[in-house]
């Protein structure tokens, strides 16, 4: 159908019998089918230049369906900021919204016949069913929006300068839900889908061609200074701080108005318009704040670094303390938390604190109405290297995803940065000795069972057993010189066989009853003369004492010597003692070493106690500022689990 406009008579053509409303292009008049004709609902503002990929009549696919993009809106948010509304018409008659704000892309369908729950239930950062949609969702965002703007050919009837109230909800994988309850109530609409990539909706064409992803920034003159200030975001910066004289100034299609005066401060480790490589993107740092999270009535600052990209939106580098890390932008309805803890992908993040975050000094652009002052209540929640941070308010929450980043890396990734060491422990900073626990528990088990494969192999032969008392004695020839005393008794045994390399023990078991034996041995090669001696005391000693037995000492002693070769042995006992010795020995091979043994697991078990102690003192140093430090690592010894 080609009509002419009822405002300005230019030919107006509506392409699709189901579209209500068409937008002149010449006059931006919004013309509804009545009736009576044609009728004009009011007229709207010329479209805020954006670097929207996306143009009127460019078409796409989405599961397989085909659809063309035939209308446009423009909305604003009364925290400023326009997002855009895109109409598509499927092959197969259905009416798509695919929404775009900040680098994401929302493709949404009408649910027909539902009613949500009403707008004064809804609460910022709690779950609400939305009728038609099987996950669980989360309300991110409760606002209103106003038509500002609109092309093409739209499936309902806009009226140029409509206020309506949202209500925006995510789920936790990608789906995502608008509902818009009008002006004031009534019958509210439910719109709801997912979150697509642009690339997977083969986006191509269109009435005019899709800006450069390159596309330059413009120039304008500080109203305080006079300071040249590129607006390198140009349709998406709503305030810009002078990085010459510090005033911050409201940005308004391209007028600049200065809304406060601050203080010029120090250069920042990265210069606006750096480069930083991230998610294989070169991104641009366009803004530089300084923010500080309020404990105790101490304000701790850090610096937040504003990142962006055509096709990944706004990114965050995060500087605190020499510490550094990368932030993307999470959906609300992926995360669930509670007073302590938060889960995210499938990862359970510990709360580290909660806090408010006030903004004390802005340089370079921002895509929001930033103030000096302005404060929202922040939480973090980690699991090293990562960490998950909330802000909110009442009307609006916000997820992000830090990625801990070391200054080694932070050098590789954006060349121009200036970095100085960092100090203290960051709240996600990798762990050092990850996993030392498991290590320490596998080498003690590795340990323990080396010791029972060992002893279950060791044979324990016995190889030559004697008795050594005062008969069966040869005493050595006397000493004319020596004093007078009671001779030694020395014993030789019957030659035995040893075999070359196995370890060899050799058991005494004396007579000692309140005495002592000294004993002396040499293990002699009956071929060849070589030689182990050793010396080794058996005593015991018993009584009653206070109408107790007690007892100290044993009879019974071990002693282990060197493999030998193989060969014919014999071993010499010389025995000594208090009152007259008697001591039986058994000559064994291949003995598994009980001790050798407690030996090795000892060694184990205290470097891994001692890396464990290491590690304890990180991990403690990390938890001594949280307000939620797991127990035993808090900054008194304990933890916080109450809440």
């Amino acid at each position: 159908m080609i009509a002419a406009c009822p405002k300005c008579g230019a030919a107006i053509e509506f392409r699709y019998d189901d579209s209500f409303v068409r937008v002149c292009d010449s006059c931006k008049a919004a013309v509804v089918r009545a009736d009576r004709g044609l009728e004009t609902l009011g007229q709207f503002a010329d479209l805020v230049p954006t670097a929207s990929p996306l143009a009127l009549l460019a078409s796409g696919t989405y599961r397989g369906a085909g659809f063309t993009l035939v209308g446009r809106a423009q909305l604003h948010h009364p925290m400023g900021g326009t997002w855009d509304e895109w109409y598509a018409k499927f092959d197969d008659g259905r009416w798509g919204w695919l929404s775009e704000a900040q680098g994401r892309f929302y493709l949404l369908f009408t649910i027909e016949g539902a009613q949500p729950a009403p707008l004064a239930q809804l609460k910022v950062g709690a779950t609400a069913p939305v009728p038609g949609v099987a996950a669980t969702m989360t309300v991110a965002e409760i606002a209103e929006a106003t038509y500002a703007g609109a092309a093409g050919e739209l499936p309902f009837k806009l009226v140029p300068g409509t206020t309506y109230y949202y209500a925006d909800l995510s789920g936790p994988a990608g789906e995502f839900a608008t509902i818009d309850y009008g002006f004031g109530g009534g019958h509210a609409s439910i719109y709801a889908g997912e979150q697509v990539p642009l690339l997977e909706l083969h986006i191509l064409g269109g009435v005019t061609a899709p800006p450069s992803l390159g596309k330059q920034g413009i120039r304008l003159a500080c109203p305080e200074c006079d300071g040249s200030l590129e607006l390198r975001v140009p349709d998406q910066t709503l305030r810009i701080g002078c990085p010459y004289c510090g005033a911050l100034c409201d940005v308004n299609q391209g007028a600049l108005q200065v809304l406060a005066r601050q203080h010029k401060g120090s250069e920042s480790a990265i210069p606006l318009g750096a480069k930083a490589a991230f998610e294989d993107r070169e991104l641009t740092v366009i803004g530089h704040i300084t923010r500080a999270a309020q404990i105790d009535g101490t304000a701790y600052p850090f610096e937040e670094f504003l990142l962006y990209h055509p096709e990944l939106g706004f990114r965050w580098l995060v500087q605190s303390d020499g510490h550094w890390n990368y932030v993307r932008p999470v959906d609300v309805g992926a995360v669930s938390a509670d007073g302590s803890t938060a889960r995210y992908d499938g990862v359970s993040f510990r709360r580290y604190i909660q806090c408010p975050l006030r903004v004390q000094r802005v340089r370079g652009e921002c895509y929001w109405k930033v103030e000096i002052g302005e404060v929202a209540n922040g939480t973090d929640y980690v699991a090293p290297p990562a960490m998950l941070s909330s802000e909110d308010s009442r009307t609006e929450v916000n997820w992000s995803l830090s990625e801990y980043v070391s200054v080694r890396e932070l050098g590789k990734r954006v060349p121009k940065a200036q970095v100085s060491s960092p100090t203290g422990i960051a709240p996600n900073q990798p762990p050092i000795l990850r996993g030392i626990g498991l290590v320490g528990g596998l080498a003690i088990g590795a340990a323990i069972v080396a010791g029972l494969v060992m002893s279950g192999k060791a044979s324990n032969t016995r190889v030559a057993s004697m008795d050594c008392s005062p008969g069966m004695s040869t005493p050595p020839p006397p000493d004319p010189a020596a004093p007078a005393a009671a001779p030694p008794i020395v014993c030789f045994s019957q030659p035995f066989a040893l075999v070359d390399g196995q370890n060899i023990a050799i058991d005494l078991n004396g007579n000692a009853s309140n005495s002592w034996i000294a004993v002396g041995g040499d293990l002699v090669n009956d071929e060849t003369g070589e030689t182990q001696s050793f010396d080794r005391d058996v005593e015991y000693y018993s009584g009653y004492e206070g109408g107790e037995s007690w007892s100290e000492g044993s009879n019974s002693e071990r002693v282990y010597l060197e493999p030998m070769p193989t060969g014919r042995y014999v071993l010499r006992l010389e025995l000594q003692g208090s009152s007259p010795p008697t001591v039986m020995a058994e000559v064994r091979q291949d003995v598994f070493r009980v001790g050798g043994w407690f030996t090795l697991v000892a060694i184990v078990g205290g470097l891994g106690l001692l890396l464990g102690l290491i590690r304890f003192s990180h991990e403690r140093k990390r938890w001594s500022d949280s307000d939620n430090p797991p127990p035993g690592l808090g900054s008194n010894g304990g933890g916080d689990d109450d809440d």
